[in-house]
């Protein structure tokens, strides 16, 4: 990067004001060499613009959602997101209405799919350093939108997990725990601990199982399903069941990567028999409260 030692423009007051924002670090240094780098965009300052446009969106969407995930909005969490994207705004020349684009993803019921989508859109055409730089910048905002009101609850932790198997940043290889599954102990611990678990647990599961009852899976297939319900079958993985919502975290990990892989298996036939399942212990819920 070329700097100036122009006695002018040093002393000019956009540049006092840039340094003073880079001096109080608000806007978040991780995020400037995507646009600032030559190997962004090839010099190509029309491509450049619109890229740094669909990561502004693409910021916005992933803390909103993110911010959402545990159904209440806290006013620390919104100010942690309005403060990064405009300081990204200002920074990148944008010159984009940073609360009315807060205020149209907000209004939205965003998903996990919705944010995923939108991430891989953006990563298109970037080499694979590039695409790690990016989805660590994105996970490090992340983690600040929510820790920003000093809790993180259990909803933002099994998304934001989902979201990093999703996108390839971790993974849990479950196909080893298949020795662990039988039906038996899974009708048994299901049986046992459903509430305790939650209705998305408990339903991931359930698609899992019934999706393993068509004969025309593959053999692979079912050793990832297999995997992914013994791993939830684990003996010591009990111990912190008596604590309700604790303990089920990496489960609901699990079963939501495989859900992912054999999404194609998920017949209506297959969401009919899970739901039914779910009504004999839970009663009357929230179908909203399934979407994986």
């Amino acid at each position: 990067m070329k700097i100036s030692h122009d006695p002018e423009k040093q002393g000019s007051e956009s540049h006092r004001k840039k340094k003073e924002r880079n001096h109080r670090g608000r806007f978040p240094n991780y995020l400037l060499p995507f646009g600032k780098r030559p190997f962004f965009g090839a010099g190509n300052e029309s491509y450049m613009d619109n890229k740094n446009k669909e990561l502004l969106i693409l910021m916005a969407k992933t803390g909103i959602f993110f911010a959402q995930a545990d159904g209440q909005v806290d006013k620390k969490e919104r100010e942690a997101i309005s403060a990064f994207l405009d300081n990204m705004n200002d920074e990148m020349d944008l010159m984009e209405d940073v609360p009315a684009l807060m205020n149209r993803y907000f209004s939205q019921n965003l998903s996990l799919d919705d944010v995923v989508a939108a991430t891989n859109r953006y990563l298109e055409g970037y080499n694979e350093f590039e695409r790690k730089s990016l989805l660590n910048s994105v996970s490090r905002f992340i983690e600040n939108v929510i820790s920003a009101d000093g809790v993180k609850s259990l909803e933002e932790k099994q998304f934001y997990l989902g979201w990093q198997q999703r996108l390839g940043l971790v993974s849990i290889d479950v196909s080893k725990y298949q020795q662990n599954y039988s039906e038996d102990d899974f009708w048994r611990k299901l049986g046992k601990c459903a509430k305790k678990a939650g209705l998305k647990v408990v339903y991931s599961a359930l698609l899992l199982y019934y999706v393993s009852t068509d004969k025309s899976i593959p053999g692979n297939i079912k050793v990832a399903i297999f995997g992914a319900l013994g791993y939830l079958i684990l003996p010591m993985d009990l111990l912190p069941d008596f604590i309700p919502g604790i303990g089920f975290a990496d489960d609901l990990g699990a079963l939501l990567a495989v859900c992912s892989l054999v999404k194609g298996h998920i017949t209506p036939e297959v969401e009919k028999k899970a739901k039914a399942k779910l009504s004999d212990w839970f009663g009357v819920f929230d179908e909203k409260d399934l979407v994986l």
